[in-house]
This record gives C-alpha cells, structure tokens and sequence, in this order.
C-alpha cells in the first residue's frame, strides 16, 4: 500500500479519473439544464429548440417574461469587458517592452482596474440574473424564494419547473 502512494503513476491516473468524473457529472448537469429549458420555452409558448441555442434563447427568455434592455446590457457589458482586457493587456506589453523597469507599477493598476471591472460587471449580472429569474419563476405562478434557486440552484430548479406540474400563469 505504502508503495502505492509513492508511484507517481498511480496519482496521475487518480487525477485522472476524477477529472474524467467531474467533466461527466459537469456535461450531465448542463445537458439536464438545457433539456429542461427546452420544455420551460414549451410552456411558455415558444419553440423549445429556441431555449438551447446560446444568447438567442435567453434573448427570446428575456423577451417574454421581461423586456429586452437587460439582455442587451448584459452582451454590452460583456462585450466592452473583452475589449478593455484586451486592449489594457496589449498596452501593458507595449509599455513592458519600452520600458521594462517601470512595468510594475502599471501591471498593479492595470491589476486594480481589472478588480474593480469585474467586481462591477459580475455585480451587475448577478442582479440582472435574480430578477430575470424573478419574473421567470412569477410567469409560473412561484415566489421569490423559487427564484432565488433558479438564479443559483439552475440544476435542481429549472427540471423542477421543466417537469412538474407548473403552467404559465400570466
């Protein structure tokens, strides 16, 4: 036994084997969640296909249930977020090439700045994302409690509105 836990082969396949077990266990709570979409679109009187095809189906969700502007300040966001680490990354590689031995001082406030974005734009997300599930979870005739597990618990609640007896409401 105690050779075992020497064998570095013997850890690598361990690692392994877990990892193969988590990205399972990942790809059947995200195909459960996407089925389950599929029927809550049905039940809200769209096409069930629409609820699985990425940013299209939460536009059509948002449209539905809410209204469009938080779905487009989401993408927006999303958006000028890449850009700005893209760019403040290529600037800081610029200013590390023309002057190496001042680079620190700009990494840290790129650093801070990059803090406080995300800070802000996960925030921001986070918000939109209770209250879309807010309006979501009142279409079917729930509370405010049931949205709150739809926002954070999406693998346990959507297949509960997927597949209980649930009908829209509004």
């Amino acid at each position: 036994m105690i050779n075992l836990l020497h064998n570095g082969d013997n850890i690598e396949t361990g690692i392994l084997i877990i990892n193969l077990i988590s990205s399972l266990i990942s790809l059947a709570t995200t195909a459960l969640v996407y089925v389950s979409r599929w029927f809550i679109f049905q039940k809200l009187g769209l096409q069930g296909w629409e609820g699985i095809i990425p940013y299209y189906g939460d536009y059509k969700l948002y449209k539905t249930v809410w209204k469009t502007r938080p779905f487009w300040a989401l993408v927006i966001s999303s958006g000028v977020y890449i850009i700005t680490i893209t760019a403040s990354l290529l600037l800081f590689f610029v200013i590390y090439i023309v002057n190496p031995y001042e680079s620190a001082a700009y990494f840290l406030a790129f650093a801070v700045v990059f803090l406080l974005l995300t800070i802000s734009l996960v925030t921001i997300a986070i918000v939109i994302s209770i209250k879309m599930n807010l309006r979501l979870a009142r279409a079917f005739g729930k509370g405010t409690g049931f949205a709150l597990g739809l926002a954070f618990l999406s693998v346990i609640f959507y297949p509960i509105l997927a597949f209980g007896n649930s009908q829209r409401v509004q």
